[in-house]
């Protein structure tokens, strides 16, 4: 069996998980399309820009995936935890 992780910055190298927080962009609706109230979401520390970070939130030009792991595209967020200036060298 092989292990696919959405491409967000959950499965970079850089990510690492701290714990949870309320998120107002979280989902409001459950599984099977009821409303419900906003959730915590998985937040953590980016070792490469130094910054806090969702783990859905879109990657960066830093992106670099965990070796022997297959990711799939889906939708980012709108709006970073964090602002931060992504490096360009």
């Amino acid at each position: 069996m092989t292990w696919s992780l959405p491409k967000t910055c959950f499965s970079c190298q850089h990510y690492k998980q701290i714990g949870f927080k309320e998120d107002e962009l979280a989902p409001t609706k459950d599984r099977w399309g009821f409303d419900s109230p906003a959730k915590k979401q998985r937040y953590g520390m980016c070792d490469k820009k130094g910054c806090h970070v969702f783990w859905n939130e879109r990657p960066c030009p830093s992106y670099a995936k965990e070796l022997d792991v297959t990711t799939h595209e889906c939708k980012p967020r709108d709006r970073a935890l964090q602002s931060h200036q992504d490096t360009l060298f």
